[in-house]
């Protein structure tokens, strides 16, 4: 599930059926959870955002447009980087029930566990794409 209009991205995971509301939309098939890695990845969100978003809303914020999401290219799972894939549906899988726990919102050392791991799929996006040191300092400061 995502919203269309964010600051943030808001890829979410839904196992339990729920109905949308406006602005929101899902999304079917196969390798979810790891869709769900690299679309809240700090490189996926910087890669829509600078080729694919279609300009920003006001100072902060951006659409995730289906037509333009269609077009953000994901890699796809190869014999290659099937090891990282398993790694990144891992650490979705650890990061699912801490934040969706009750407690959450008011649980420092829940959240601290979940950018742990949200690091962790960064760096394996990261190798992904197969991106140099310097393209990744690029990507962390946010802009070309």
């Amino acid at each position: 599930m995502w919203q269309e209009i964010v600051r943030e991205p808001s890829f979410a995971y839904d196992d339990s059926k729920i109905y949308c509301e406006a602005t929101s939309f899902l999304m079917v098939g196969k390798n979810l959870k790891y869709i769900l890695g690299l679309l809240n990845s700090i490189p996926a969100v910087f890669f829509f955002k600078v080729f694919y978003a279609g300009g920003g809303l006001g100072e902060d914020g951006y659409r995730y447009k289906k037509a333009f999401l269609e077009q953000l290219l994901l890699p796809p799972i190869t014999s290659q980087n099937q090891s990282i894939a398993q790694k990144t549906e891992g650490l979705v899988d650890k990061i699912l029930p801490l934040n969706q726990s009750e407690d959450y919102l008011e649980n420092k050392e829940k959240q601290a566990q979940v950018k742990e791991y949200e690091k962790e799929i960064d760096q394996l996006v990261y190798k992904l794409y197969d991106l140099t040191p310097e393209e990744i300092e690029i990507i962390e400061r946010g802009g070309l």
